[in-house]
């Protein structure tokens, strides 16, 4: 870690822990983000996945606002301190390609 990066965390009182390779268990908050991600995707990505990225900026958004219940907070409120404006873009929302419920 630079000294730079380290002094930063210092300054905003960050306490940054170091994760070893290969055990997943201490990221299980970035593992946990990751899989509810790749559920949300997996319904309009096309058969071929190559599209998935279109489709993250949605993906991310839903994620970001949604209330988690270990927090009772969106993610977007906790970091802003407000609620997220619906971008226009959001206002019609997408069709899924795959009905996964048949």
């Amino acid at each position: 870690m630079s000294e730079v990066f380290r002094n930063t965390c210092n300054l905003l009182k960050i306490k940054k822990i170091q994760s070893t390779t290969f055990h997943p268990e201490s990221q299980g908050g970035i593992e946990r983000s990751q899989h509810v991600l790749t559920e949300y995707l997996r319904h309009y990505v096309s058969e071929d996945q190559t599209d998935w990225d279109s489709w993250d900026p949605f993906a991310t958004y839903v994620y970001n606002t949604t209330q988690h219940s270990a927090t009772s907070y969106t993610p977007f409120g906790l970091l802003f301190g407000r609620p997220s404006a619906l971008p226009t873009a959001l206002k019609k929302p997408p069709e899924p390609r795959h009905n996964y419920n048949d």
